[in-house]
Formats: structure tokens, C-alpha cells, sequence
């Protein structure tokens, strides 16, 4: 997905995990720049996941209508 980055300003290790949940809710991951393709029409949830190395977390929710 295009554009999505993490930054930490205590933790230069911090990753992105990027799920994406078709409208069958079977889930993608995805990684920071990479192309999806929404293949169906429904509601697909995207969540952005950021964890660092002491385990801290994050979590962006969205949600997009293909029509």
C-alpha cells in the first residue's frame, strides 16, 4: 500500500504490518509499498499495525467500499 510508514522516535526498529480484510474476511498481509488489488465488491478493513522493539503497539482502522 502506498505510502504507509512507521516512524518511533525512541525506536528506530519499529515495523509496519498492514492486514487487509476482503469482504469474505479472509485477511492479506501486505507490506509497506506493495500493491493491492481489490478483486470483489463489498467492504474491505484495512488495519495498519506499528510495533516496536519493546512490543509497544498501534492500530489504524479503515474501512473501503468497493463498488
Amino acid at each position: 500500500i502506498v505510502g504507509a510508514s512507521v516512524t518511533d522516535n525512541y525506536d528506530t526498529q519499529a515495523t509496519l504490518r498492514i492486514l487487509v480484510y476482503d469482504p469474505q474476511y479472509r485477511n492479506t498481509v501486505v507490506k509497506e509499498g506493495d500493491a493491492y488489488r481489490f478483486t470483489y465488491k463489498g467492504m474491505y478493513k484495512i488495519v495498519y499495525l506499528a510495533i516496536d522493539a519493546s512490543g509497544n503497539q498501534t492500530r489504524a482502522i479503515y474501512y473501503i467500499e468497493v463498488k
